[in-house]
């Protein structure tokens, strides 16, 4: 399914978010497998070829969606020994998690961990919960713990240094979300020395953790070093200078990230082009630079400058979108974000622009039609409170000030609230006559980060 990539780590900055995600989201979530909470141990993937183990799974998994998870155990106990197989409980929780059986799951691995506690598996598998929750403190003293475990007699070596990586790389994880730099580095290091050739995507990920937590300790020649050797390696990734201004940026250095991506742009390789100027163009509209953001705009992108990481045409019209919402363009925004929500109806992103853009217009059809998206958008994306505030902006501004009350009180509780929001807090603040906290919200709405959508000269209907 096709969406608007949106600089990646960045790209939450247009869609009427709060703050960016820290610059380890996305090494929890390429590692992570499966969204749900269930362990990810490489329990199977050497078994891939094994037709009489491929067959027991199948039927285990029947088994266990019948709900009878004890005659699992026992059809499945045969693979105990197994050289291949890391636990065969860690197993059947595994999958009872991809059936959505997450409380069996759970109650599976707590009591596997309770009639034999010291195995290195079932560690394992609590620590993959708690890099997917992000409990990164519970997660590094469950990987101390996992290091002082021997593992399994009939493990094969393979399986061995694959379970041994993959708690290196945890650690390497829970380290960085504790911002704890300095063992983050050293634990990148001591994995991308362990890492087997032709593992290019696990080197890809692993080096980009080394060089994040090096630029975190201000070694940022190391950093750069890093990125280097692996955009030799690597010619899908962005620019080196183009991670260098994503970290800059989200360490609040604006100047280096400027200059970093104007180095960027100017050293890319001609499939980096694209992604080189829309990250510019984004990083300059973040700061409601128009003028300098244009040019970077106003040039289509070729195939050729858009590689499997990278950046699509799509993204550039947004961009666009985004571009003349500042300016008070809100046909031309409206035209591109129509098209844009047209081909892409899943981007909450989109929808969000189009909504507070349709809700301005005389047409009182047109207005009927953002009450409407900003509806599915809530629908599709109940946890969001950039949706639920648009929802109360739309609703504000078609005269159901109740419902804009309630919609607002659910963001609210969802978040903190976003640049955008305090405006809207601020609007309907000043409708029901509560003139000093319209203001006291107003002054924030000026001093707070990102794109001004509502300037103070633009007039309510």
């Amino acid at each position: 399914m096709k969406r608007i990539l949106l600089f990646g780590l960045l790209a939450a900055s247009f869609a009427l978010v709060r703050d960016v995600d820290r610059v380890w989201a996305d090494v929890t979530q390429s590692f992570s497998g499966s969204k749900d909470d269930g362990p990810q141990i490489p329990v199977t993937d050497a078994l891939q070829g094994d037709a009489k183990v491929s067959e027991l799974l199948g039927h285990a998994k029947h088994l266990i969606a019948g709900g009878d998870a004890v005659a699992a155990r026992k059809l499945l106990a045969e693979l105990d020994a197994n050289p291949n197989v890391a636990d065969v409980d860690v197993l059947i929780a595994d999958l009872m998690f991809n059936l959505g059986q997450s409380e069996q799951g759970q109650r599976w691995l707590e009591q596997a961990s309770v009639d034999e506690p010291e195995r290195l598996a079932i560690y394992l598998a609590f620590i993959e919960q708690a890099v997917q929750q992000r409990r990164w403190f519970d997660g590094a003293v469950l990987v101390q713990s996992a290091e002082h475990i021997d593992p399994p007699a009939h493990w094969s070596d393979d399986l061995q240094q694959r379970v041994g990586r993959r708690v290196l790389l945890l650690k390497a994880i829970c380290a960085e979300g504790r911002t704890d730099w300095t063992q983050a580095r050293q634990t990148y290091d001591a994995l991308l020395q362990s890492v087997p050739a032709g593992s290019h995507e696990i080197a890809k990920e692993v080096s980009l953790g080394l060089a994040r937590s090096c630029f975190q300790l201000k070694d940022y020649q190391a950093a750069l070093d890093v990125l280097k050797t692996l955009a030799i390696q690597d010619h899908s990734l962005l620019h080196p200078q183009q991670y260098l201004a994503q970290w800059y940026e989200q360490n609040d250095m604006i100047h280096e990230a400027d200059q970093a991506y104007r180095n960027g742009i100017e050293g890319s390789r001609p499939a980096q082009r694209g992604a080189a100027r829309l990250g510019y163009a984004r990083f300059l509209l973040y700061r409601n630079r128009l003028d300098d953001a244009l040019p970077l705009l106003q040039i289509p992108i070729d195939p050729s400058e858009a590689p499997k990481a990278g950046f699509a045409e799509p993204d550039r019209l947004f961009l666009q979108a985004v571009l003349a919402r500042l300016d008070n363009r809100l046909a031309d925004a409206q035209a591109i974000l129509s098209k844009l929500h047209q081909s892409q109806p899943e981007s909450i992103t989109v929808a969000i622009h189009l909504a507070a853009v349709l809700v301005e217009h005389d047409d009182e059809v047109l207005r009927g039609r953002a009450l409407q998206i900003a509806e599915s958008t809530v629908r599709n994306a109940s946890s969001s409170a950039d949706a639920w505030a648009t929802l109360a902006w739309v609703q504000f501004r078609l005269g159901d000030w109740v419902a804009a009350d309630s919609s607002l009180a659910r963001s609210l509780k969802l978040g903190n609230p976003s640049k955008d929001t305090l405006h809207f807090m601020s609007q309907l603040k000043r409708s029901t006559g509560h003139f000093k906290d319209a203001d006291s919200l107003d002054r924030l709405y000026q001093s707070a980060k990102g794109p001004s959508f509502f300037g103070p000269a633009r007039p309510l209907k």
